[in-house]
């Protein structure tokens, strides 16, 4: 393959993810939204910042894969105990949402 081609595919890759995550995004908030009420959520959320910021300081050299799970299991714990009722996927995404805004550093 030659460089120009290349340099075409890398663009129109980058175009595609770009289109998904102005899409995207969005969608997984909405979906999120649909099933927890707002103070939920934003409940949820502060916790999920706070999971994650605890376990980067505790587990800061460890693998990505287990910080994650680690926070996964953690804040499914943290909220059931606060009543509030999230799927594993929704749990998901907000350690996700947590970890992208400590990165942009928005914690």
């Amino acid at each position: 393959m030659d460089e120009s081609t290349f340099k075409i595919i890398e663009m129109a890759v980058t175009l595609i993810m770009a289109i998904m995550s102005v899409w995207i995004i969005p969608k997984l908030k909405e979906l999120i939204i649909q099933n927890v009420s707002s103070k939920n959520l934003a409940d949820a959320y502060k916790w999920a910042k706070i999971t994650v910021l605890a376990i980067q300081q505790t587990m800061g050299e460890e693998p990505g894969e287990t910080k994650k799970a680690e926070a996964m299991e953690f804040l499914q714990a943290v909220l059931n105990e606060s009543g509030i009722d999230m799927t594993e996927w929704q749990i998901d995404q907000l350690i996700e949402a947590a970890v992208k805004g400590m990165k942009m550093g928005s914690t």
